[in-house]
């Protein structure tokens, strides 16, 4: 279906867009590695969230976008999570984010997205 990467913000440095009718989707998740499911009674990570990865995916899709950026702040955990789990559904294979010693998946976030691709019979 198409590439996926990661590229943290502090990796960055200029970016020109040579397409049209691109789209940047901004999803706010504050979660790191080490997060727990709840504090202090705020879920840091839900379905809702978890759908809301997968709308933009399938809209990215649809659009006709076969590579697909993810990245947060620093680009280990969130992101890679987000990206671990899609590369799962749609292409298989999860390995190179869990095999790099830079990248560490949320674990919530991965299986969040992951329920998500199962409820909608992308696993």
């Amino acid at each position: 279906r198409g590439s996926i990467y990661i590229v943290p913000f502090s990796a960055l440095g200029a970016i020109q867009n040579m397409s049209r009718d691109w789209v940047i989707e901004k999803i706010t998740m504050s979660i790191t590695y080490d997060s727990d499911v709840e504090k202090e009674g705020e879920i840091l990570f839900n379905d809702d969230m978890a759908r809301q990865v997968l709308d933009f995916q399938e809209s990215m899709d649809s659009a006709g976008v076969s590579v697909m950026y993810v990245h947060c702040l620093m680009g280990q955990a969130r992101s890679a999570a987000v990206a671990a789990a899609l590369e799962k559904a749609l292409n298989g294979d999860d390995s190179k984010y869990f095999s790099n010693g830079f990248f560490k998946p949320n674990m919530l976030v991965f299986r969040g997205v992951l329920n998500e691709c199962h409820e909608r019979g992308l696993i």
